[in-house]
Formats: structure tokens, sequence, C-alpha cells
């Protein structure tokens, strides 16, 4: 029937033979070749970033440590956790010092409800004063809160002046409302989390 000594049948089984070879062992080759230049490429493209990383190790430390010197100015503007009611009675008996220190009377004082803010990481305690006294007092007093630790945000400011003339200043009565931000411990963050789910 077949004769394999025919050269029509020779070119047909030798093209055979090449086709056999190039589907079994040729493509796989070339497969496995960019494989594993797929591979080094990837190490290539990391050992780059990993040399990155090293020559630039000065710069990154000197940035970590401009983060940690900000984040630690920004924490300075927070109160470390405290319950609530010994916070209230310590900042209270402060900032009463501090109007006394002034020379300035306290009409009224009054703390408002205490609000979580910042995703349940801060609670904001508020109090409302009514103040009366100098006006350049009155003046200093709300200078020292703002900036003296810790810092006080002033919310609300109203005032009524009288008495005022070229050589005065005159008087003051007015209301400040000041928040204050104290941290919460973990557990109470975990609480906040829960109930805002």
């Amino acid at each position: 029937m077949f004769d394999l000594k025919q050269p029509k049948h020779q070119l047909a089984l030798g093209a055979l033979a090449l086709l056999i070879i190039l589907k079994f062992i040729i493509v796989p080759l070339f497969d496995w070749q960019n494989e594993q230049l797929s591979q080094l490429a990837n190490l290539q493209k990391r050992a780059s970033k990993s040399q990155n990383v090293i020559i630039n190790q000065n710069q990154i430390s000197k940035s970590q440590q401009q983060i940690n010197a900000q984040l630690k100015a920004i924490n300075s503007l927070f109160i470390s956790y405290k319950s609530e009611a010994e916070f209230k009675l310590a900042m209270q008996q402060q900032i009463e010092q501090t109007i006394a220190s002034k020379q300035l009377q306290i009409n009224t004082s009054s703390w408002l409800p205490s609000l979580l803010v910042a995703n349940g990481q801060l609670m904001r305690h508020q109090l409302r004063l009514n103040i009366k006294g100098s006006t350049l007092n009155y003046i200093k007093l709300i200078t020292l809160l703002e900036n003296t630790a810790p810092k006080a945000e002033l919310k609300t400011f109203n005032i009524n002046l009288n008495g005022q003339n070229n050589e005065q200043l005159g008087r003051v009565e007015g209301t400040i409302e000041l928040a204050f931000y104290m941290q919460q411990s973990k557990s109470e963050q975990t609480t906040a989390m829960q109930e805002a789910l």
C-alpha cells in the first residue's frame, strides 16, 4: 500500500516528523524560555526596587523621622484617655485657675454633652463659659487657652463690649465654648465602631 521508499511518501513523513518535533519539542521549549524570561524580568524588577530602597535608606530614615515628629506634634493636641468625670473635674479646675489668674470672673460654666468624633477614636468634650472682666484680660485668656496644652478649640465666641473709649478697651461679658479632644482607649474605640455598625 504505502511504499516508504517513494520520494513523495518520504517527503510527507519528513514533514510529519518536522511537525511532531515542532509541536512537542520546539513549541514547549519556546514556552519554557518565555516563562523563564518573564520570571527573570520580575526578579530584576524586585532587585531594582530593593536596590532603590537600599540607595534611598537615608532619605527613607529622614522621612520616617519627620513623620514621627509630625505625629508626635499632632498627638500632643489630644488628651490621653481618662475617665470622663476625672477629666472634666481636672480641666474645669485648671480653667477656673487660669481665668482667675487673668483677673476675670466666671458667671456660669457648664459641660455640654460629649460626642464621639473621628470614627470613634476621639471624644470631644465641650465646656461653655460665661465670663466677664477687662477686655484686654479677656483677649489674653483666649490667646492663652488656644496656645497651651492641652489645646482648646474655640467653638463659639460671643461677646458684649462696653465702656470703650480712646484710652481703654473697656469691659467685656461673653460666652465661649471650648472643645477638648480626648483619645479613646482601644476598648472604647472598638465599642464605638460596633455601635456605628
